[in-house]
């Protein structure tokens, strides 16, 4: 098996990547096929019941980045394999029976700090959850990769988890707190307005001949401000999807902070926000049947 090409081999893989026992028993055949299959092992991790996010929370824990000493007759000469957790991609915890009893801030610890570059996670009804975890996620993923993070039903978050997140998740496209019925007007317009200035400044950095050679480059110095414009980042300038379905306690002044801040917003669901009584801006026509219809005033029917 091993004499095979290794374009071939990744083929095969690829097709039982999407079951994940057949890809970790192909991931024990040999260090060849090891290698090989660890990748995609490890994006996106299949934990359904509690004992295997335990036991996945200590495997990324105990790993370290290793590189394996190649044989000059492999094909997988001067291959580097990380550690297993800087492979996850994507951790999704919303069919794990009874996580709203079991899922606790120590394992999303284990998980943030083992699995770094993260870019989507699912805690949904992980009604354990409190603010001190999402500010280890917002401080630990935020400023690496998260881009999608999925807080359905964690019910015990407040403002103070969602500040954090604008603090800290500056690349953030993808957010869902429905069903968090303590957040308040508070986060929404935060979420409206965060912004991050980016820490390298081309103007001002030791090496920077291309932007002196630039035409602007007088411009440029003259007005610093544009410049801040143009490298600022953070929630407002990412977030493209945002969930606050039941969550009872934001109102039309929230609201209208958030669509006049977040310029990237385009999908916002607000079902259940009975405080919100703002008028739909965007219908061209009224919700009810128009009664000038033609049809309307057709002549009855007649029975003989």
């Amino acid at each position: 098996m091993d004499t095979l090409p290794v374009e071939l081999l990744l083929n095969i893989f690829s097709l039982v990547a999407h079951h994940q026992p057949w890809l970790a028993a192909c991931n024990r055949v040999s260090k060849q096929w090891h290698l090989l299959t660890k990748e995609p092992l490890y994006r996106e991790p299949k934990l359904w019941h509690i004992k295997a996010l335990e036991s996945f929370v200590q495997t990324v824990a105990d790993s370290q980045e290793t590189t394996f000493a190649q044989n000059e007759n492999s094909s997988l000469k001067n291959y580097f394999t990380a550690s297993n957790g800087s492979l996850v991609k994507s951790i999704d915890l919303s069919m794990l029976p009874h996580r709203w009893e079991s899922v606790h801030v120590g394992l999303v610890q284990g998980l943030v700090q083992g699995c770094p570059f993260v870019t989507k996670l699912n805690l949904t009804d992980c009604a354990l959850l409190r603010d001190n975890a999402i500010q280890l996620i917002a401080e630990t993923l935020g400023p690496q990769r998260l881009r999608s993070l999925v807080l359905s039903g964690c019910v015990r978050i407040t403002d103070v988890a969602i500040l954090s997140l604008c603090a800290h998740a500056i690349q953030l496209e993808n957010l869902d707190l429905s069903g968090c019925i303590r957040i308040s007007d508070i986060s929404v317009r935060e979420l409206g307005v965060a912004t991050v200035p980016r820490n390298n400044d081309p103007t001002r950095s030791s090496n920077n001949q291309d932007y002196k050679n630039n035409d602007n480059y007088d411009q440029i110095i003259a007005s610093p401000s544009s410049v801040a414009v143009d490298r600022a980042q953070g929630v407002s300038h990412s977030l493209r999807s945002l969930d606050l379905s039941q969550c009872i306690r934001i109102t039309d002044s929230g609201i209208r902070a958030l669509r006049a801040g977040a310029t990237q917003l385009t999908s916002l669901n607000l079902e259940g926000c009975y405080g919100i009584l703002l008028d739909n801006d965007d219908l061209d026509t009224n919700e009810w049947e128009d009664i000038d219809d033609d049809d309307f005033f057709e002549e009855p029917l007649v029975l003989s």
